[in-house]
């Protein structure tokens, strides 16, 4: 396997360091000779304590994750024989409270403009590829930070070139936006928190995340096989019974939640696949009454928002 290696320098210069008086400018050195200055963000130390010309780490973890996904998409695109003239990504990083005392880059939204030369490949096309380029990316996969990605339509460049988009549907929207919201707060969860249940005989904190992955599954099966054929039926699950079978009581709450978003962060994708006329295939779960595609991927939402409350606030959304 390769090694990556960087030599960071930094000197006090004779100035004050007790009293955390000293300067955070420092310089990073990569083995091709570049010397890039950094610092301190100003966010975390004020100037003159830090340089805010210089890069800070949590600006450097947003562009890893940025230059990654789209040096993972242009291989795609190229083992796809699709030219692409130009990249452009207004990447941005939120920090947000994993543990009292604690912080951490927690979400990176991708916000990549793709240019092509004719012909412009479909909007389900470009989405694909940047699924699976997140899917592949080295840096995206050496973090636990929820790394979304919301490509601008694509654009052609030349004559003839036309920029092909899609609306995206609203549940998958949804689903999108709960798990994005929630994702900090459950991370920022300790395990002496999740240990608790949200109410008098009710299911810890912890196995309700782990019903929440139950349903994810489940629902995977459910929303790619409607969406391929009408008139399904499909099986309930004992939800007592699988929660114990994970044993979740075992399972570190960080390893849990990074699960969740993966699983959710899958289905978004999978809602957004789903062809217009699919939203109205019929299907059946248990002895329930027949109902729609659409109807099964929007009680799908209410649910994990309904399960979500408990967790975060014990409280939840829906009796």
């Amino acid at each position: 396997m390769s090694e990556h290696v960087c030599e960071v320098r930094w000197d006090r210069r004779g100035a004050p360091f007790l009293g955390h008086r000293y300067a955070r400018a420092h310089t990073w050195h990569f083995d091709g000779g570049v010397v890039v200055p950094a610092s301190a963000s100003p966010h975390a130390v004020p100037p003159p304590g830090s340089d805010p010309s210089a890069v800070d780490p949590e600006e450097a973890l947003v562009a890893a994750l940025s230059s990654c996904h789209m040096l993972s998409f242009l291989w795609l695109a190229a083992g796809r024989k699709l030219v692409v003239d130009a990249y452009e990504d207004a990447a941005v990083g939120r920090m947000g409270e994993v543990a009292p005392g604690r912080q951490a880059v927690t979400h990176v939204r991708l916000r990549p403009r793709v240019r092509f030369a004719p012909p412009v490949p479909p909007a389900e096309v470009v989405a694909a590829l940047h699924h699976e380029a997140h899917e592949v990316c080295f840096i995206a996969n050496s973090v636990r930070t929820l790394v979304e990605v919301e490509p601008e339509p694509a654009q052609g460049t030349g004559p003839g070139a036309t920029a092909v988009a899609a609306a995206r549907p609203a549940v998958a929207v949804a689903l999108e936006t709960a798990v994005s919201t929630a994702y900090p707060a459950l991370v920022a969860r300790t395990e002496a928190d999740v240990a608790t249940t949200w109410r008098a005989g009710g299911w810890t904190r912890k196995e309700i995340l782990a019903h929440l992955l139950d349903s994810a599954t489940a629902n995977h099966d459910r929303f790619v096989r409607a969406a391929g054929a009408d008139g399904l039926a499909f099986a309930p699950y004992d939800a007592d019974a699988w929660v114990s079978a994970q044993a979740p009581t075992r399972a570190p709450w960080a390893e849990l939640v990074t699960l969740w978003g993966g699983l959710n962060r899958r289905l978004v994708r999978v809602l957004d696949g789903v062809p217009a006329a699919a939203w109205a295939h019929r299907c059946r779960v248990g002895d329930g009454e027949p109902l729609t595609l659409e109807a099964l991927a929007l009680d799908y939402v209410a649910h994990l928002r309904h399960h979500l409350a408990q967790v975060l606030d014990g409280r939840p959304e829906r009796a």
